[in-house]
Parts: structure tokens; sequence; C-alpha cells
């Protein structure tokens, strides 16, 4: 198993002495299990769901057509359900976008993650990425979710 993290500012100190002393159990609650590979199965993602809720991970994170299926298994537990919208390059349309955030949120998602539109930041189309995740954000928040 591999663990990233992400962290910014004072959480990144708080990761890093757990991880110095030692305490796995005590880095469970923060970690998101992902299972986003392209050949990703269904059994694979139901194995991810199990070994998450045994470990007492934060989340899981599935491709989104496995959004209803994990939800099923995860249902009983604490466990949140994570996906992603303009996986992996971020080249869709908001529209695209929008429509996946809609259809995540209805399957059960209670989290999702969007890949920002890199080329069009990097073409200097900064309003265009700025309405894009004001777009999604609002989307979220009208379904209740962060």
């Amino acid at each position: 198993m591999t663990l990233v993290l992400v962290a910014a500012g004072k959480s990144i100190k708080i990761v890093m002495a757990i991880i110095k002393n030692k305490r796995p159990e005590t880095l469970a609650p923060y970690i998101e299990n992902t299972l986003l590979k392209a050949n990703a199965s269904l059994i694979d993602v139901i194995e991810l769901c199990e070994q998450s809720i045994e470990l007492g991970f934060r989340g899981v994170c599935v491709p989104p057509c496995f959004v209803d299926n994990a939800k099923l298994i995860i249902k009983p537990s604490p466990l949140l359900l994570i996906t992603v919208v303009g996986f992996p390059l971020g080249y869709n349309t908001t529209a695209a976008k929008a429509e996946e955030v809609k259809k995540a949120l209805q399957q059960g998602a209670d989290e999702v993650d969007a890949v920002m539109n890199v080329a069009a930041f990097l073409s200097g189309k900064k309003a265009y990425v700025r309405e894009e995740i004001s777009t999604l954000v609002t989307l979220c928040r009208l379904q209740g979710k962060k």
C-alpha cells in the first residue's frame, strides 16, 4: 500500500509527528484510500471498501462508475464516499464536469474531487477556471455537500 500525504501548513507538522511516533492507528482517520487505476474492477472496489472499513480510514475514493456499488458496501459505516470528476486531465468542459458532479451526488458520493483544467489555466484563461470551480462548488453546496 502506498501512502500519499497532501498537507499544508501546520497539518504537515502534525502528520510528521504522528509518523515519527509510529502510531498508524492515529493516521487512519485522515486517510482516503484511493483506487483510480484504469483497469479497476468491481472486485477491486469491494476489496478497497472492506479494507478501508476494517482499517478505520476517513474515506474511500472510487471511479465514478462504481459510486453506486461502493455506496451499498460502505452504507452501514462512517466511511466517506469520494469520487472524481474531469479525471485524469481536467480537459472536460464545465458543463460536462457539472453533469458528472450531479450524477455522483445522486448516486451517493459524499465528496467530489474535481480536476482543474490546467491547460486553460496555463493558457491565461483564469476567469474560465475560476468560474468552473465556482460552478462545481455551488452544485455541491446546493446538495448539502462541502
